[in-house]
């Protein structure tokens, strides 16, 4: 595994010569139920990134522990970027490794509040470098295991990765998701980002507290609360994690394979042109 900041200017130069992808992985501070630490979020992605270094010729970087969570922010602890500032902060750091010679860059982020930055990112580097970029969100790799939704906010495979990483970071005697409370008897609440009304779906931007007191909540339709935590073990936390990081290993591996046209002029070269 070589990590970015852990080696010196001479072997990064040296290691540049083998190797042209970057791992970032990016997270948040914020509230998943009473049962889990505030910074599960970047735990998570920095240990799948470690595990894609790990196995791969990619140089990871230090992770970017605070993300945009400004709708957490009723809850005590949370910490929050603008969506601008930390677009800003990935754009600074990408350009600062495209100068020493990186050429694709991977994303590994643990909380979907921060996709719309990451993608902003994704198409500016590549705009104006030619890097081709990818996101990466372990809750969206697969939609189930083991017949646990991936997606519920402290949910089973969240708390059971955290087992497997950090255990006694973790507290299953207060675990708790419940379901997200209806906005009325007629809409329904999926997510803090969509609604069911009658049979079709509407998006609408809440708060956790809109729908939450206790700060976890399951987010997909099917879903039933959950008070059984007896799934969640380090042993099964480990085998989860394992599932994430062959998976984004394989990922990581055929995305260098990619080749790129090369890129149009620009209309302001064309006027420089003539």
């Amino acid at each position: 595994m070589v990590k970015w900041s852990e080696i010196s200017w001479v072997e990064m130069k040296q290691i540049l010569e083998k190797t042209r992808t970057a791992v970032i992985p990016v997270g948040s501070v914020e509230q998943h139920g009473p049962h889990l630490p505030l910074g599960t979020d970047w735990i998570i992605a920095h240990e799948l990134a470690s595990g894609i270094s790990e196995k791969t010729n990619a140089i990871m970087l230090p992770v970017i522990p605070v993300g945009y969570a400004e709708y957490h922010m009723d809850f005590a602890g949370t910490i929050t970027l603008t969506q601008d500032h930390l677009r800003d902060v990935l754009l600074d750091i990408c350009r600062s490794v495209i100068k020493w010679g990186i050429k694709r860059i991977v994303f590994v982020n643990g909380h979907g509040g921060n996709l719309a930055s990451l993608r902003s990112v994704c198409l500016k580097l590549r705009d104006e470098s030619g890097v081709l970029c990818a996101v990466a969100q372990w809750f969206d790799t697969f939609d189930e295991v083991d017949g646990w939704k991936a997606t519920e906010h402290g949910g089973i495979i969240e708390t059971s990765l955290m087992m497997g990483i950090r255990p006694e970071l973790v507290d299953l005697r207060k675990a708790i998701v419940p379901l997200p409370r209806p906005l009325t008897e007629k809409i329904k609440t999926i997510s803090i980002n969509r609604v069911k009304f009658r049979d079709g779906y509407i998006h609408v931007f809440l708060r956790t507290s809109d729908v939450t007191n206790e700060g976890s909540m399951t987010e997909t339709e099917s879903s039933k609360p959950i008070t059984d935590f007896s799934f969640a073990t380090p042993d099964k936390g480990k085998e989860i994690l394992a599932l994430y990081v062959d998976y984004l290993v394989d990922f990581c591996k055929e995305f260098e394979r990619i080749k790129l046209p090369d890129p149009r002029p620009s209309r302001l070269d064309n006027s420089r042109s003539t």
